[in-house]
């Protein structure tokens, strides 16, 4: 009698190395990687692999594919099954994090030859403008200049790296012309409760004085009031916008007193022939007379002499400075 019975030889398991040790960015799919296999009737359940890829086994051959959804190094193992031997299949997988530009900040307005620093909230990044004629903008800093009047985007640009594409961020900047305030003009004497127009090339702006004690002025029409004897400066401000400083233009305005004719003094009645002296109060003026025919007047030193019998009219007139007008009285 003989025994007899059956022997299974089962092939031993292997694993071919990856057919890719793939880098590439998330969410972007994946190309297949390979292991081949022999002795193995399937696969177990893999481990290391990144959400959104998994591997399957047909015809003696791994396959790993799918759209990762999450960033890192990923060495992953997949066991053999059905024949002899422990074996994985062993790889890497690395899915690189799209980059982003942050938030920018950063003033908006700036003059024309000032400047504002743009930022961003992620590092590593580089500017640029879309206008160099308008505005330009330091690579490295981020430091923004004004050029000419007009606007500007800038952009913020991070570069991607393993497979990302670069990302980027706009803002935008105005540049605006500094004001002027053009070129003043209008008479700069005046008398004590006279008035005096000031003017600018440029409309727009407003008026104030440096001492109302002095003289006054309208913000709006620039007309100026003189109050007391001395010397104010008139300012002209316009507005600056868009980042630009105010602009201003100063004019100097002279208030003097106004003359004063005084008291005048002496005897009226006089006889043909014979002389009177006048006198004023406030020195300075000159003399002179209604009707020289009657009576005639040194024009200095107010002797008044008789020439016919009659009426004449003396006057004293001490002249005005400082557009202040003349000052008369008569006797």
């Amino acid at each position: 009698m003989n025994a007899t019975g059956t022997i299974t030889v089962t092939a031993a398991n292997t694993a071919g190395a990856a057919s890719s040790t793939p880098t590439l960015c998330i969410n972007t799919t994946l190309t297949n990687i390979t292991h081949t296999t022999t002795g193995a009737t399937g696969i177990g359940t893999a481990t290391g692999l990144p959400t959104g890829v998994t591997a399957a086994w047909a015809s003696n051959r791994i396959t790993i594919s799918g759209t990762p959804t999450q960033s890192g190094t990923f060495n992953y193992s997949i066991p053999l099954t059905g024949g002899c031997g422990s074996v994985n299949a062993t790889g890497t997988i690395t899915v690189t994090a799209r980059p982003v530009a942050g938030t920018l900040d950063g003033t908006q307005e700036i003059c024309v030859l000032g400047s504002t620093t743009f930022s961003s909230t992620v590092s590593g990044g580089a500017w640029s403008s879309s206008a160099n004629t308008i505005a330009t903008v330091d690579a490295a800093s981020g430091l923004v200049t004004g050029i000419a009047a007009g606007t500007a985007t800038m952009t913020y640009t991070v570069t991607g790296t393993g497979g990302c594409a670069d990302v980027s961020a706009t803002r935008i900047v105005t540049v605006t012309n500094p004001p002027s305030a053009g070129l003043l003009s209008g008479p700069q004497d005046i008398c004590v409760a006279g008035t005096t127009p000031l003017t600018s090339t440029v409309s727009g702006g407003t008026w104030s004085s440096s001492a109302v004690s002095v003289a006054t002025i309208n913000a709006t029409s620039g007309v100026a009031t003189g109050v007391a004897a001395g010397i104010a400066t008139m300012t002209y401000t316009v507005a600056g916008t868009g980042g630009c400083a105010n602009a201003s233009a100063t004019r100097i305005v002279t208030v003097t007193a106004a003359p004063s004719a005084g008291t005048l003094s002496g005897t009226q009645s006089i006889c043909v022939s014979s002389a009177v002296l006048f006198n004023s109060t406030s020195p300075g003026g000159s003399w002179s007379s209604s009707n020289s025919l009657i009576a005639t007047i040194n024009a200095t030193t107010g002797s008044v002499s008789g020439i016919a019998p009659g009426t004449a009219t003396m006057t004293y007139v001490v002249p005005g400075t400082g557009g202040c007008a003349n000052a008369s009285a008569t006797r």
